[in-house]
This record gives C-alpha cells, sequence and structure tokens, in this order.
C-alpha cells in the first residue's frame, strides 16, 4: 500500500531515459513489476527462470529448514550480532538468501560462451548501457570497472543488514569470483585484488574518537545536500532522538558521529563528513565530494 500510494504521487525528476542513477527502489519496483507480468510471486518467478534451471538448490527468499540451521549469522560493522533484512515488497533489490555453491553455479552461468537462451540473456545483461562516473558503465545491473588498459571486469554487489557479497566476471580470462560476508560492509577492495593483485587491499580505517556536541550545533547540520556534480544525488541529513543520521539517494540512512562540531565520520564504512554553513564535503575512498545544501 505504501508502494503504491508513493507511486500514484511521485513526481520524476526528469525524463525516463535521459540519465542514469542507481535505484534500489527501481530494482525493486521492476521486480515486482516482473513478477506481476507473469502471474506469480518475484521469489517464484526467479526459481522457475533461474535457479531451478541453473541447479541452485539452496537459494530463495523463505529460507527452507535445511537454509535455517546452515545460515551464517550477520554481524555489524562493530562486530555485534545483526538481524536479517526482510523487505518482500521490493525484494528484487536483494532479498534472495544464497549460498557459496549457489553462487558459484550462478557465476559459472555468467562466464565464457553461452550455451543456453538463459545464458545468452546473461550476457546481454552484462553489455554497457550507461556511463557511471567516473571510470565506470553500467549495464542491467553488472557494474564494468576498467582495471587495466584493454581490461575490464564486469561485478555487482550490495549488502543489507549484517552482510555484504560482490561477484565479478572476467570475460577476457573466462574466470570470476565470489566474495560472502556475514558482517555490514562490502568486500570490494578484497575482490578487486583477488582479481587483480596490482589493484591493493584498503588500509584499516583511521580510528576516530566521537565527542559531545550541543544540539542547536547538531541542528544546523540538518538538511537536503545536493552534490556539485550530479544534482540529483543528494545527502539527506537528519536529527533523531539526538544522533545525527546521512541518507544518499538510493542508500539507507546510516548514524554519523561527531569528533568535532563540524567534522562526522560513519562507522559502516570508512568515509567522513564535514559541515560548513551551506554545504558539506564527503570524504570517501580518497574523494573529496562537495554538496552544496538546498534552500
Amino acid at each position: 500500500e505504501n508502494l503504491n500510494a508513493f507511486l500514484a504521487s511521485h513526481q520524476l525528476a526528469r525524463d525516463p531515459g535521459a540519465s542514469f542513477e542507481y535505484s534500489n527502489l527501481g530494482m525493486g519496483i521492476l521486480g515486482a513489476i516482473l513478477a506481476h507480468r507473469a502471474g506469480m510471486t518475484y521469489e517464484q518467478l526467479v526459481q522457475t527462470r533461474i535457479l531451478t534451471p541453473l541447479g541452485m538448490r539452496m537459494t530463495s527468499i523463505t529460507l527452507s529448514p535445511q537454509m535455517q540451521a546452515s545460515l551464517a549469522h550477520g554481524h555489524g560493522a562493530d562486530g555485534s550480532p545483526a538481524a536479517m533484512w526482510d523487505f518482500p515488497t521490493l525484494a528484487g533489490a536483494g532479498a534472495l538468501r544464497s549460498t557459496m555453491t549457489d553462487m558459484l553455479k550462478f557465476l559459472d552461468a555468467n562466464v565464457g560462451e553461452p550455451k543456453t537462451d538463459l545464458e545468452r540473456a546473461m550476457r546481454d545483461a552484462q553489455k554497457p548501457r550507461f556511463p557511471l562516473p567516473p571510470n565506470n558503465q553500467i549495464g542491467l545491473g553488472w557494474i564494468s570497472f576498467p582495471i587495466s588498459q584493454g581490461h575490464t571486469i564486469v561485478f555487482h554487489d550490495g549488502g543489507t543488514g549484517g552482510y555484504g557479497a560482490i561477484i565479478s566476471v572476467d570475460q577476457t580470462r573466462s574466470l570470476g569470483l565470489v566474495l560472502l560476508a556475514n558482517r555490514t560492509g562490502v568486500p570490494d577492495d578484497i575482490a578487486l585484488h583477488l582479481i587483480d593483485p596490482a589493484i591493493p587491499i584498503a588500509k584499516p580505517p583511521e580510528k576516530r574518537t566521537e565527542t559531545t556536541v550541543p544540539a542547536d550545533v547538531l541542528a544546523s547540520h540538518v538538511g537536503v545536500y545536493a552534490l556539485d556534480t550530479m544534482k540529483s544525488f543528494k545527502l539527506t541529513v537528519t536529527l533523531e532522538n539526538g544522533q545525527l543520521h546521512m541518507q544518499a539517494t538510493g542508500q539507507d540512512k546510516f548514524p554519523i558521529f561527531p569528533e568535532s562540531q563540524t567534522k562526522f565520520f560513519l562507522k559502516v564504512v570508512d568515509a567522513q563528513v564535514s559541515f560548513s554553513p551551506d554545504h558539506l564535503v564527503l570524504h570517501q575512498g580518497g574523494v573529496n565530494q562537495r554538496a552544496s545544501k538546498e534552500d
């Protein structure tokens, strides 16, 4: 009901197809549309079209008793236990659970010369369709990442509460990898290093000390900040029960913690935020991105 109410009132920011923006909401809606068109649930549709043909018997949204017994319990970024997420209305955004054995079957179907209509559709999904700044491109969910001159891999990653995962394919060398983690955060750097040892593993984040900031200072940082290089990508800062939170377009909301009155940091990823009266700067991955505060 909430999704239908949103879709009935939402005004598009631009014409369909005008530019690309990754959207978990969009992926979830697409899954719902495909399931509705097929006359079955999203889980049934994926089982029928993909999982059963590939022999992926330990992959589903609803955990079987065998899957429940084999479940690796999730943990937050700080190592504490984390509850699993369930989002049936937007299942296409990432509600499936799987095992390494099943994911290697899926990987195998995505590598090498296609032998079936399903595998041919998978290769078509890998083809780049839109630029993805700064240097990547994206197909139907697959991101193309250049690791050296003339050498590109395709990958997709993601995470839910307590879990992270990445799958990548190197068609040039007919290989790929799957990395699964039962801790919040996607191990992209490890995966890329395994694909190409010249790509370094990220250094452990600098240890940061949280401090106390007056409530009026916290309130002054609340607002919506549009990235200067991509106005459609926004960082929304909210104050909830004395705690600042930040949510990027199409992403989850996370708390940010003060190390001074203007400098804050995230605990789920190695990223920091610096506030000024009319803008903020997001510091992540060696890149500083300025976002202007909207009126």
